[in-house]
């Protein structure tokens, strides 16, 4: 028998989308408090850039309302729509504050928003990066994994259990590795399938007395 899983388009758990929304957050709250003291206890109080006084207060509120969004408001966030939607306003709002810093010719602002920016690209290709090219095989012979993982075969001796439930396949081996992955849509039978890997993990038991 052979059984081919296609690992789902999804690269980034829902968690670690959350922690980038919350270091942006961090990152503007950050700048804005500093740029607050910096205009209240410096020459910039005196300087054309007047405004610098209400962006930094309106960079400190930026900040904490992506703050609370991604501490109480998860689960709309973890909606890939909303989250797109979200990445687009930071980006925008990076983007804007480079140009506006920039214009002013404050050039430590501007580098840091310009980087803050980049970050936000990287992350909006990071999310939307596909799995669809890689897969699992599983037959007779072997288990043939992804390109990516640190294994790129598994022989039935070295496997202990093969699980396959709510669309994520575990295989834990001999040696204490665990490997997971999440599937896309599928119409093979878990039941059947895991059957199937518990007959030939039977099979191959007594290798293991010659091998290991």
């Amino acid at each position: 028998m052979n059984f081919d899983f296609h690992l789902a388009e999804e690269k980034v758990k829902p968690h670690q989308s959350i922690a980038l929304h919350i270091l942006i957050a961090i990152a503007l709250m950050a700048f804005g408090i500093i740029s607050t003291v910096f205009y209240e206890y410096t020459f910039l109080n005196k300087h054309p850039l007047l405004e610098l006084k209400w962006l930094a207060m309106f960079l400190s509120a930026f900040g904490f309302g992506i703050l609370i969004i991604s501490l109480f408001f998860r689960k709309w966030l973890w909606n890939s729509r909303n989250n797109l939607i979200f990445r687009y306003v930071e980006l925008v709002s990076a983007l804007a504050f480079t140009a506006y810093f920039y214009y002013y010719k404050q050039w430590l602002p501007s580098g840091i928003f310009g980087g803050l920016a980049i970050t936000v690209v990287l992350a909006l290709f990071w999310e939307h990066s596909s799995n669809s090219g890689l897969s699992i095989h599983i037959d007779d012979n072997n288990l043939r994994l992804p390109a990516t993982s640190r294994r790129k075969t598994l022989e039935w001796f070295e496997v202990d259990r093969v699980i396959l439930r709510h669309g994520v396949l575990t295989i834990d081996a001999l040696d204490n590795s665990l490997f997971q992955w999440d599937i896309g849509k599928t119409n093979i039978d878990n039941e059947i399938f895991e059957a199937f890997c518990h007959a030939q993990i039977e099979a191959n038991k007594e290798k293991r007395v010659k091998d290991w």
